[in-house]
């Protein structure tokens, strides 16, 4: 309970450092061109905490948005502000997070970014699809004529096809096996395939106790999925597990806090240098940014995380391994400047435009016009992606 605490703790802050960084850049560089400014408000909803000094500082309910208030700075109004200097605050935000995602980068570069299932051994096979001539102990060797480099590789060619299946090729001693593995299209989330890669698990059943799981039912090949199926078939499992350097073999008879309680351990670790980092993270972005543009992949626009989703995964990710959760919040600050780039009010890209717009009055009418229908658009959308959120927030 203790640790769920603070791996929500630490979600929160996270991004409430996210929105205030970007805020707080705004605020510096509108100070130095001599710019006034009114209160920061960090999140949505109603205020919970209040810091009223030189600076009104407001920390809203939800770690989600935020806003400077600029009196002078207005994008339906007209405004006295030079043009450079509306360009120089709005781009200030997005620069912000730029600064801090190489930080995070520099973090990650030093201690590395764990791998967690990686492996191409499977581990686990769908007793619902009895026609794969597939078996956990299983190396994949070929997906759709790729040699994949992890698990991950193949999950993003379930991603990039438009296709209902992976040509995948597994070797089993000296033979290689094809297979058609069928893609699982859930409504609402992402795709996923009948089978998944082995783990190395610990089972923590209380404090400073470890349990290195060795077999399940006398088989090296097993993951999460193993005991959660298991479980919903109401049987017991035979493990061999040590501790304290001792070999046990028991019977588990698995529920929920059992599954809770296992851990994956020993995951291979990337080490990589901030701008490879960097620019690894922004190209898979704005792959999928383009991969759910494209209407023939199997990645569409109510597979993208909301705000609750994306703060399930964040709790997921930093309880599991801190280093995973600096990784999504570098990913999500990265997501946040190609966004805010947008030229749609209200993206700070919005400001640019209309300030670069500023000495064509007929030009800068008709785009401020088209504004007003683009933003109750993107309201539209929002509100339609929360309601989805809050379906698959209940799903995961």
């Amino acid at each position: 309970m203790i640790q769920m605490f603070i791996s929500i703790l630490v979600v929160a802050l996270s991004l409430y450092l996210t929105v205030f960084i970007h805020e707080w850049t705004h605020y510096l560089v509108a100070k130095k061109l001599g710019i006034p400014t009114g209160s920061l408000n960090l999140g949505v909803g109603p205020v919970i905490l209040s810091h009223k000094g030189k600076m009104e500082i407001n920390i809203r309910l939800m770690p989600i948005g935020g806003y400077l208030d600029i009196p002078d700075m207005t994008f339906f109004k007209e405004t006295k502000i030079k043009r450079s200097h509306r360009c120089l605050i709005a781009l200030a935000g997005p620069a912000g997070n730029l600064v801090l995602c190489f930080y995070l980068a520099v973090i990650l570069a030093i201690f590395g970014i764990p791998v967690y299932s990686s492996s191409l051994i499977v581990g686990y096979v769908s007793t619902n699809y009895p026609s794969l001539n597939i078996k956990p102990g299983d190396k994949v060797v070929l997906v759709n004529g790729k040699k994949p480099k992890n698990w991950n590789f193949i999950l993003a060619e379930t991603y990039a096809t438009d296709s209902t299946n992976l040509t995948m090729v597994v070797l089993r001693g000296e033979e290689r096996i094809t297979n058609e593995v069928p893609i699982i299209l859930p409504n609402l989330v992402t795709p996923k395939l009948p089978l998944s890669p082995e783990q190395q698990l610990v089972r923590r059943p209380a404090p400073m106790v470890n349990q290195r799981i060795v077999t399940v039912d006398g088989s090296t090949n097993f993951n999460g999925y193993t005991f959660s199926a298991a479980m919903r078939q109401e049987k017991s499992v035979m493990v061999a597990y040590v501790q304290d350097h001792q070999m046990h073999k028991v019977e588990w008879k698995i529920n929920v806090p059992l599954l809770y309680s296992l851990w994956e351990v020993n995951p291979p670790v990337i080490y990589e240098n901030p701008l490879m980092i960097l620019g690894g993270t922004t190209w898979m972005m704005g792959k999928s940014i383009l991969e759910i543009l494209v209407p023939k992949t199997n990645l569409r626009l109510e597979n993208m995380s909301g705000p609750l989703t994306t703060m399930l995964y964040l709790h997921r990710f930093f309880d599991t391994d801190i280093r995973l959760g600096l990784f999504l919040v570098l990913a999500l600050n990265i997501d946040l400047v190609m966004f805010n780039l947008i030229p749609i009010y209200p993206m700070d890209g919005s400001h640019v435009v209309s300030a670069l717009l500023n000495k064509r009055p007929k030009w800068l009418s008709r785009y401020k016009t088209c504004m007003y229908f683009a933003t109750w658009t993107v309201l539209l959308l929002l509100t339609w992606m929360l309601i989805l959120d809050v379906i698959k927030f209940n799903i995961l």
